[in-house]
């Protein structure tokens, strides 16, 4: 919604680039998600 009604193009550049960063960001934790889960009993150390 910031960018909708902003009047400066830096603003809607830092957006993306935030949107970037969290989007990478989910991305990776839900890769170490799946990784934990289906790792199994092999990568546990006890």
């Amino acid at each position: 919604m910031i960018t909708a009604t902003t009047q400066n193009i830096f603003v809607i550049y830092a957006m993306r680039v935030l949107q970037g960063i969290l989007s990478g960001f989910a991305v990776v934790a839900k890769r170490a998600f799946f990784v934990d889960v289906y790792e199994g009993r092999s990568g546990s150390i006890t």
